[in-house]
This record gives C-alpha cells, structure tokens and sequence, in this order.
C-alpha cells in the first residue's frame, strides 16, 4: 500500500512506515487494530494532484528500461498533462502496465496503485492511447476544419436554444445554420459548470449537436472539464395551434472528465428522449420524457435514469420572454429521486443574440438550488470553401 497511501497524505505514510517496521515488537491483534485505523485515516484525506504526479513518476521510475523508449515517453508526457490539468488522471494510470515487465523492479508487482482489480475499476480495458489522443484531436479539430469552412450571417436567423430547461422543444436549427449557446449555473458551496453546446442543422429537421460542460467546479473544489457530449435531435413535425409537434432524438456521452477529482465516472452514458409541444395562444407547452442508460462503474450492467417535465414559455413584453418548468427524475438501481422547479426569463439582444436568467429549486435527492445565466448566439450558415 506504500504508492496508494503516498497519494493521500505524507506525513500518515511516513508514520505507517514507521509502524509497519516496528510491527513485530506488539501482540498482533493489536497490530492490525492500530494499522487498520492509521489506514483508514490516511485514507480520509483527500489524495492531491502534486501527490498522484509524484506517485506516477515514482512508479514509472521503477519501470527502469523495461518498457520500449517510445511507451516511457508517452507516459511521462501523458503525467505531465495530468500535472497541468489537461488529462485526467485515469490517462496515465491506465498507459502503466498491469502487470510487471521482464527487468522491472520487483517492489512494482506489489504495488495496490498497478494492481489489476484497481486499474479494471478505473478504466475497464480503455486503452490509454484512446484517451490521450481523444482529447488531442478534439483540441484539433476546430484548427484543422475553420480554413476548410465558411460562415455568413446574410441568410442566418435567430438561434435555437434549448436552455435552461431539462426539456427540450420540438424546435431545431435550421439547415446549415451553425449556433452556440453557453451558460453557467452555480449552486451551493460554489459549485459550477459551463454547459457549452454547439448545433448545427444537418438537414430541414435533423440538427446535430456537440458539447459537454467546458468547465466544472466541485462542491470540494476540484476543477476541470466535464464528459463529451454528441447527439442528433430530429422534429417530426411543427405545432400549430390544432395539432401538436413532435421530436426526438439521442445523445452519448463520452467519458473525458477526471474520475479520481469527481468530475466524471469515466463510463459511457447513452440517453434517448422525446418531446411534444403545443400551441396555447401565445405560449408554447412542452411535454418531455428522457430515457438514460448510465454506465455502472466498476461494472459491466447499465442504471435506469428516467427523467418527465412539463414546461411553458410565452413573450412577454416586446424582446423579453419567460419559461418555467417542473421536473422529475428516478434512478431505482442508484436509490436517487429528485424534482426541479425553474423559472427564468430571456432577453433578444438582436436577430442573432439572446441571454437567459433564471432559479432553479429541488427536492428529494436534487440540489438546493441553483442559479443559471446564459446566452444564444447565431453563428451563421456554415458552407464549405
């Protein structure tokens, strides 16, 4: 246990060394008592960044030369990047060996931090490389598409927002159009994320969106980027005032965040929902119902997340508008029910532009509250060079 415990707290590391050296001097009953609680103390604090990068290096020092230069390399580059916060620490735990080279040095084999049932929990057989070079290239992409693309506002209309709701309306971008909408919500003990989604509309009722929480702070803290987020949404048909509009669609998550900072659970979740709006006057009703198939980690099964809504948006006063819904969700497998009451209103900036505000209360098993601020934006018609 001497990597696992360094991770967490050095000075009950040194002192379990201590005791663990003197161990044979005291009746052993006794022993495993006073081990077991200095243990479970170390255990309690919480392991830092500095001491996983330390760790990591102590254990790819013990390596030696028995791995090929190449691998070593992108190791050490992959700790590195954990080290500044751009790889999440499952990146360079998962490219260490799982079990111990030809020429290594033996206490490695030993080691709680390389065992195989500890890296099968945290990255169930993800290969390392897919890590690294998922996130690189998603760095990529935008540099290697924009001298290949083009965006003019001649023919952009205004654009489709889907927050700050759980819901989603029947409404997609419309075809070719390109547009982003970004927020923040902050709750309780500083908690914060920025939900950024681009979309872009793939045909006259299909769009396409990417996105994910662009940056995230823990109630304890910890900081970083959240999973990815890529699905397709497809209207069946618009609303009117005698007969209702239709939409569904699909979204996965990929799993990027940091498991070990709580920011992720480093499993892959699929969710499929539908949406059903209606004309009442002036003011748009949504019914909405969310199917989630959540990765079990540690696991190979699926949990059940069902979430329902029901919605109402309306103008109000020229540019300004309002909305409030009231939600629902149960995940029996994770013993979770939790209900969200939200209201917030939104201001058209101009034909390309709009900001929201809004509160969002909970109950049961939801968070207190949370206040959501964010903004929609048109970027124009995408066409290719």
């Amino acid at each position: 246990h001497k990597i696992l415990l360094s991770t967490h707290d050095d000075a009950l590391y040194r002192e379990a060394g201590r005791f663990v050296a003197g161990a044979g001097q005291r009746a052993l009953d006794a022993t495993l008592d006073e081990y077991g609680t200095l243990f479970q103390a170390c255990l309690r604090r919480p392991a830092g960044r500095g001491r996983h990068v330390n760790a990591l290096q102590h254990l790819l020092g013990h390596l030696g030369q028995a791995l090929p230069g190449s691998e070593r390399r992108q190791i050490g580059e992959a700790i590195e990047e954990y080290r500044a916060g751009t790889l999440p620490l499952l990146a360079p735990r998962a490219g260490l060996p799982r079990t111990v080279p030809q020429g290594a040095r033996r206490p490695l084999g030993r080691a709680v931090s390389l065992g195989p049932d500890a890296l099968e929990r945290q990255a169930k057989g993800m290969p390392f490389a897919w890590i690294v070079r998922a996130r690189r290239c998603l760095a990529a992409l935008p540099l290697v598409l924009a001298p290949a693309c083009t965006l003019t506002m001649d023919t952009a209309g205004p654009p489709v927002v889907q927050r700050p709701t759980f819901s989603t309306t029947t409404a997609t971008t419309p075809r070719g159009g390109l547009s982003l909408e970004m927020g923040a919500d902050s709750g309780p003990r500083s908690r914060l994320g920025v939900p950024t989604t681009f979309r872009w509309g793939a045909g006259p009722d299909t769009e396409v969106t990417v996105g994910g929480l662009l940056h995230q702070q823990t109630a304890e803290g910890r900081t970083g980027i959240g999973d990815l987020e890529i699905g397709t949404r497809h209207r069946l048909g618009a609303p009117d005032l005698e007969q209702p509009g239709w939409a569904w669609g699909w979204l996965a998550r990929l799993p990027l965040a940091s498991t070990d900072d709580g920011l992720g659970t480093g499993e892959i979740d699929v969710q499929f929902n539908v949406s059903r709006d209606h004309l009442r006057g002036v003011s748009t009703v949504t019914w909405y119902y969310q199917l989630d198939l959540l990765g079990e980690p540690g696991d190979e099964g699926t949990d059940l997340q069902h979430l329902a809504s029901w919605s109402v948006s309306r103008p109000f006063l020229g540019p300004w508008g309002l909305t409030a819904e009231i939600a629902g969700a149960t995940a029996p497998e994770r013993d979770l029910d939790a209900g969200w009451a939200m209201v917030s209103t939104n201001v058209r900036l101009d034909e390309w532009s709009l900001i929201d505000l809004g509160v969002r209360l909970g109950a049961g098993d939801a968070e207190d509250w949370a206040v959501l601020v964010g903004f929609g934006r048109s970027l124009g018609q995408l066409g290719i060079r």
